[in-house]
């Protein structure tokens, strides 16, 4: 928890309001404490002076201010719909994906990219960095596995719009440690909230966000581990709000290997090969055809981080087919299961589902 500091006057004495909130050591035991909560009822067994009701008061109407400008506001359905309908997307620059995300990523958002090693994710965040900068706009790149790869950004923006000026555009940050990405995000949300608006990125890449994450967890699930996912969850939607921007983070999976025990087939497919007859999973060889993809893999980095993104993409990549696969697993605007195929080559472009 916080601490409360204590500050002195401009005539050097100590502020009286908190000094009283510094003989409670911590945020956490202030709200525990029912004195402030039954101020009355304390005052009267205590038979505290005029001047001590009048501490106590002022610190616990200035306490209770800053709580109440940290807390989310309460939002209408009407007020949540036309936010929705005059939010900026910016796409990722494949139609297909686009399409099932309703026109691409949602500024003031969080859209999260999972899936195995090799399934395409940096390939999309690098599209996505280039196809945001090649609008004139600023990309903040957080490169954590050094993964970003200059030629191959290059490669992109010569395939797609055969010119290279917009990779001025793409900032790259090498961050090795979780505690790096967060110094450097705070940083970053200083010097955008004071410097010219049209100045500030329009979108923030973490590719990848369980790279940093997964250490600190652990196999124990250490407290602090917790503690670090739910900041850093906290500090990119704070960031995505208040500055109006994209935020774009990968993540890896976990579960079962691909064909293996439990596999399912892709929504609309005939599942009956890899299910029993009491819909229990089925226990032999790999039963999927080349356009089923395995959906008993699930995001990495547990329960508190799985509400934190607005929008979950899975990726998967067929090992009968070249194509990728791009399931909606979680939005708020749109019904889940859609899915987008892409091959991934000199460019990115659309592809038929395999058959």
């Amino acid at each position: 928890m916080p601490r409360i500091k204590t500050e002195e006057l401009p005539d050097g004495t100590a502020d009286p309001i908190k000094a009283h909130l510094r003989s409670y050591g911590s945020v956490e035991c202030y709200l525990t404490s029912t004195q402030d909560y039954l101020p009355a009822a304390f005052w009267a067994q205590n038979q505290q002076s005029i001047q001590g009701q009048d501490v106590t008061r002022a610190a616990h109407a200035a306490l209770m201010q800053q709580l109440q400008q940290q807390a989310p506001a309460a939002v209408s359905g009407a007020a949540l719909m036309a936010l929705i309908e005059f939010t900026r997307m910016l796409p990722f620059g494949v139609d297909g994906l686009d399409a099932i995300l309703m026109g691409g990523m949602r500024e003031t958002t969080i859209t999260e990219l999972a899936g195995e090693s090799c399934s395409g994710k940096t390939q999309l965040c690098l599209l996505a960095a280039v196809t945001t900068a090649h609008r004139g706009e600023r990309v903040v790149y957080f490169d954590t596995t050094n993964a970003f790869s200059a030629g191959r950004a290059r490669q992109l923006c010569m395939a797609n719009y055969n010119d290279t000026a917009c990779l001025g555009n793409i900032m790259v940050v090498a961050c090795h440690s979780i505690h790096a990405l967060l110094a450097s995000l705070d940083e970053l949300a200083a010097q955008a909230s004071s410097s010219d608006p049209g100045a500030r990125p329009s979108m923030i890449i973490v590719d990848s966000i369980s790279a940093l994450l997964s250490p600190v967890i652990g196999s124990t699930q250490h407290h602090q581990g917790h503690v670090l996912v739910a900041e850093t969850g906290r500090l990119l939607r704070h960031i995505a709000d208040s500055l109006k921007l994209a935020v774009l983070v990968t993540n890896h999976v976990v579960g079962s290997s691909y064909g293996g025990y439990g596999s399912r087939a892709a929504p609309g497919r005939d599942s009956t090969a890899t299910t029993g007859q009491q819909g229990g999973a089925a226990t032999g060889a790999a039963r999927l055809g080349p356009g089923d993809v395995n959906y008993n893999f699930k995001p990495a980095l547990g329960e508190q981080w799985r509400g934190l993104p607005h929008t979950r993409l899975q990726l998967s990549r067929t090992p009968a087919a070249d194509s990728v696969c791009a399931t909606l697993l979680a939005s708020s605007i749109k019904d889940l299961g859609h899915q987008a195929w892409f091959s991934i080559g000199e460019t990115i472009q659309d592809a038929e589902r395999p058959g």
